[in-house]
Formats: C-alpha cells, structure tokens, sequence
C-alpha cells in the first residue's frame, strides 16, 4: 500500500512491501515495557505528537515483494559505499540511540534479537496512539533511492498489527505499510522503493506502528537507504 503525499507534511506512518514507484521526488517519560534480558534502555520523546496517523497498517497482499520473509532473506548486493545514505546494522547500542523517538514511547539496544544475532533496535510504545523513530541522512549524488529494512515482533507477542515505513525529503513523501503474519519471522520492507532524488538532498527515514496499544514494540534490523 502506497501513499504519496506533497509537500513535506505527510500524514502517514508507523509495519511485506508493495514496489513504490511513479513518485518524483523521493523521497518521555519512559513508560516502556520491561526490557528483554541482554537489552540497555533508552527512552526518547517529542514536544510534537507523532506525525502517523491512526488506523491499523493493511496486510500486503499475497504474493507482493514484501511478503514475510525468513531471517536469511532480504539480501542484496552490496552497493557502492559512495552510494549509501544510511546503513544501520545496530551491531552497538550506538546505533540505536542514533535514532530519534517522536511520540510517548522508547528504543532500546538488544544484544540477542538481530537477523543474525548480531544486535538489534527495538522501538516500544508508551501510550496508546501511534509512535515513530527517525534517522536523517543526505544524497551523496542525484539517481534513484532504493530502501530495504527488516522488521518483525518481539519473540511470543502477537502485537501489533505491522509497521510502517517512511522516506521524506524537502519536496515530497513516499510511505509504505506492511503488516506481520502469524508466524515469527522477519518481515522486508521498503524494497521496491524507487524515486528520484537530488545531489545533496536531505533525506528523513521514519519507522515505526500506528494505532498500537501501550507496551507494544518492533524490532528493527538492518536498515539500508541508498541511490542507484
């Protein structure tokens, strides 16, 4: 499901993916949930209320490029390192408070819940209503933007619903929303994103849930936004 909205406002967001294309323009208080064993917490807020709207992501449908993927899946051709805007594995608890939480929640680092165990960020709802985390980054050269993220639940917990995804520069918005299978396995989105974008260009790239209740949480891998 896609949703392209201009200028810069966007109202759409927050969790496989549908191919986004024909755009112009690429685009607390901690009131979290006890953290999983191996984790370090750390909690984040916004004067500004989340920019996601209410209302639960929609389930792709069967067959789209982003159905639920297994942990191993996802992979891509490493792109030229001239050619990445963000690249985040969260192999350190770095990584993750590099993140900035909008909305009444927190993120933290966890050492255990990684595709390939390798750490992870986990980005958790303080209050009902809708929460986000973003990272910002700049073009290094004008083509087309590419995004591929990897999202799925905590371990036994069947909430919430699904995520979204956002990338946002100065002169519009591509979202996409992707919703969690029964199963508890990785979900790959953002792939298929493909916009045009400008030398230099400032680029936000949101995550996260809508319409989720308190304590609700995703986990977030590897995170890669380049041109092509």
């Amino acid at each position: 499901m896609l949703r392209v909205a201009r200028p810069i406002v966007f109202a759409a967001l927050a969790s496989a993916c549908n191919a986004l294309t024909g755009a112009d323009t690429l685009v607390a208080e901690d009131t979290s949930p006890a953290l999983p064993a191996g984790s370090s917490g750390t909690s984040g807020s916004v004067d500004e209320p989340s920019a996601l709207d209410s209302g639960a992501p929609a389930p792709d449908q069967p067959g789209s490029d982003a159905a639920v993927e297994p942990a191993d899946s996802g992979s891509v051709e490493p792109p030229d390192p001239k050619s990445i805007i963000l690249d985040a594995k969260f192999d350190s608890p770095a990584e993750c408070t590099a993140w900035t939480v909008n909305g009444n929640g927190s993120r933290f680092y966890d050492a255990n819940l990684g595709r390939t165990k390798n750490g992870a960020c986990v980005l958790c709802a303080g209050t009902a209503g809708s929460i986000d985390f973003e990272r910002k980054g700049k073009s290094p050269r004008a083509g087309k933007l590419a995004a591929l993220v990897h999202v799925r639940r905590l371990p036994n917990v069947t909430t919430p619903a699904g995520f979204a995804f956002i990338a946002e520069t100065a002169s519009g918005t591509l979202s996409s929303t992707h919703g969690f299978a029964a199963s508890q396995t990785w979900v790959a989105g953002g792939n298929g994103v493909q916009a045009s974008i400008l030398d230099g260009e400032d680029v936000t790239v949101r995550l996260g849930m809508r319409d989720v209740q308190a304590g609700d949480c995703i986990v977030v891998d590897d995170v890669l936004v380049n041109v092509k």
